[in-house]
């Protein structure tokens, strides 16, 4: 577990691991699926189709790579449907040009631990993502602009992410090939899962050895400088695994959540430190981020 000296302090009480058990996660409105007439088979949403789908892609820099998302949305009026699994993600240049990245689908770069689903798209209302990390490109600078172009699994066809996608990652290694490692479909209700994947970045880093650069890139700006990047990991280097559990999610006002929780952090030795507190999290470069936070140890 991260120590207290890269938070900022906010406004908010901090909730015993009690109290914070007996406060129910605020769940995002979902269009209900259309019943079936007697008679017919109850057989669930189909996968979704391409065509069903429309998607929107963003990065930014993450010490030398570029991490980011894609965002799915149920174009569907009254029909839900299913996505599952990774997708494969293609990036093309000016002259439709594939670039030669290898995809790595074993990082759970998704919102949270237990994305993978299949998950249900609800109509229009409901946003699914697939986040992703791409590294080390050592190839000479593609002809703007970059296009990626996104393959559902199952042939469930293809379709073209809209968004700014500039520039590319840093060159580390001349002699290992470009990686992207692609994440599960997550649903994404907001706030809470920001915070879960933030999580969830930290204990795939913790448990690999890998870079935290996903879990840094979950962190607001005024948070990023009030903390390098090397001194964010040094406050990981006893932590094995985080245990997370949202409490609660209430509004702050200006558009931003603040997510109470509750953490067990396990450090490698096997003793077990235990943690209360709350994340405010806010819309930063058209991303939903963590902006401030304030979490304690408890003692109790």
């Amino acid at each position: 577990m991260h120590r207290p000296t890269l938070l900022v302090v906010l406004a908010f009480a901090v909730i015993s691991c009690l109290a914070c058990m007996a406060i129910p996660v605020h769940a995002a409105a979902r269009a209900p699926v259309v019943l079936p007439v007697a008679g017919e088979q109850t057989a669930g949403p189909l996968p979704c189709d391409a065509t069903d789908l429309s998607a929107d892609a963003q990065w930014q820099g993450a010490t030398g790579s570029l991490a980011g998302g894609v965002r799915f949305i149920n174009r569907s009026a009254t029909t839900a449907c299913t996505l599952a699994g990774h997708p494969e993600i293609q990036l093309r240049d000016g002259q439709n040009v594939i670039l030669p990245i290898i995809q790595d689908n074993t990082a759970p770069t998704a919102l949270s631990e237990d994305a993978g689903g299949p998950v249900v798209l609800h109509p229009e209302q409901q946003v699914v993502s697939v986040f992703f990390q791409w590294r080390n490109y050592c190839q000479s600078k593609p002809a703007p602009p970059l296009t990626m172009l996104i393959l559902l699994p199952g042939r469930q066809g293809r379709l073209v992410a809209s968004g700014p996608l500039d520039g590319v990652p840093r060159c580390d290694a001349p002699t290992v090939p470009s990686v992207m490692s692609v994440g599960l479909f997550a649903v994404r209700d907001g706030a809470a899962d920001v915070v879960r994947g933030y999580y969830g970045a930290i204990n795939y880093a913790a448990s690999n050895r890998r870079n935290y650069a996903i879990a840094y890139a979950a962190l607001g700006s005024r948070m990023q400088h009030g903390q390098s990047y090397d001194d964010f990991v040094a406050g990981f280097t006893t932590t094995a695994h985080d245990d997370l559990h949202v409490c609660a999610v209430t509004s702050a006002g200006d558009g931003r959540a603040v997510v109470t929780v509750s953490l067990n952090a396990r450090q490698r030795d096997g003793s077990v430190r235990r943690f209360t507190g709350a994340y405010t999290v806010a819309s930063e470069s058209g991303r939903l981020r963590i902006i401030a936070a304030k979490i304690t140890v408890d003692t109790a």
